[in-house]
């Protein structure tokens, strides 16, 4: 069996077994579970250069999915576990949506921080599951073509899986080319600005500036705040720690994974 990861941003230089990978949690634990394994990363750009580099969200996520063609085709025989983390989930959606002569080989999906998180799905179906975390992802909703074999983590207060429905960071995501994590990083630049300066470096009124414009402000310092959470841990170290008294996210994902691979 082939455990797939598609990484997040800057990831490249992370080694399997790196205390600084996030989604090395999942693929260690999983390892764990599985008689018979090899976990074999996607190369894309995004996970190569600082947060992202100058390439687009989507031809980067293409790249990967070229990629992951690469891999699938190196090992026919292999059934594959497709791991992503933040905005390498987009890497897997692509592949999915595109690649419908591959889904029998694929045993599994696990997506943590999903950009694209659909709000009705969450850690909810395994050993008692857990508290819906709010919102859903900032780019949008995906569930994909193999909905039943795919489990999502998100953990709350993570802005890029768990963005209320509300927030103006939507609007900044849907204007963007930038891969998510990649657009919060630069909009926190900017977070002193007044707040129509910064609503205007969103681009919240080329949609419907009167609706902006009411409650503009609670909803700005919100997104403030999702910003700031973004940077200190929201989205990653929420993944590594003990979680509700019990297991990490990334461990409980592993977890409810290899349950689904072991009753396919």
């Amino acid at each position: 069996m082939l455990i797939v990861t598609a990484d997040g941003i800057g990831s490249a230089g992370i080694v399997p077994g790196d205390s600084r990978s996030i989604i090395g949690n999942v693929t260690a634990r999983l390892a764990q579970k599985t008689a018979r394994h090899q976990v074999v990363p996607v190369h894309w750009p995004a996970a190569m250069v600082g947060i992202g580099g100058r390439t687009s969200w989507a031809v980067s996520a293409h790249i990967g999915v070229l990629d992951l063609d690469r891999i699938a085709a190196e090992h026919p025989g292999e059934d594959l576990v497709l791991l992503g983390y933040s905005g390498g989930c987009r890497v897997i959606h692509d592949w999915l949506a595109t690649r419908p002569q591959e889904h029998h080989r694929v045993a599994a999906v696990g997506l943590m921080s999903d950009p694209y998180r659909p709000s009705t799905r969450w850690q909810d179906n395994w050993k008692g599951g857990l508290p819906d975390p709010g919102g859903s992802g900032i780019a949008g909703s995906r569930v994909g073509p193999i909905g039943d074999r795919t489990f999502w983590t998100s953990a709350p207060g993570d802005v890029i899986s768990s963005c209320l429905s509300d927030s103006p960071l939507r609007t900044a995501a849907d204007l963007s080319d930038q891969i998510p994590g990649a657009l919060l990083v630069d909009l926190a630049g900017h977070l002193r600005q007044r707040d129509w300066q910064l609503a205007t470096y969103m681009g919240l009124w080329r949609r419907d500036p009167l609706a902006y414009l009411r409650g503009l402000g609670p909803r700005l310092d919100r997104a403030r705040r999702d910003i700031e959470g973004y940077l200190t841990g929201a989205h990653t170290l929420a993944y590594t720690r003990p979680h509700a008294g019990g297991l990490s996210l990334a461990h409980r994902l592993a977890d409810t994974v290899a349950w689904k691979v072991s009753h396919r």
